[in-house]
């Protein structure tokens, strides 16, 4: 998410489908009360996380 890869792209690199990757993303969103991707990406920058 970090460097822009699309769902399916992500998917692909981790023999995911693009399904399950787009619910990790949400989840994702949901834990660090982020709106969107970007909004997800700096609070992780922020925490030190990526």
């Amino acid at each position: 998410m970090a460097v822009g890869l699309t769902n399916k792209e992500i998917a692909s690199k981790l023999f995911l489908t693009e399904q399950t990757i787009k619910w990790y993303r949400m989840r994702l969103n949901q834990k660090f009360e982020a709106k969107n991707a970007t909004e997800f990406v700096a609070k992780a920058k922020e925490l030190g996380i990526i």
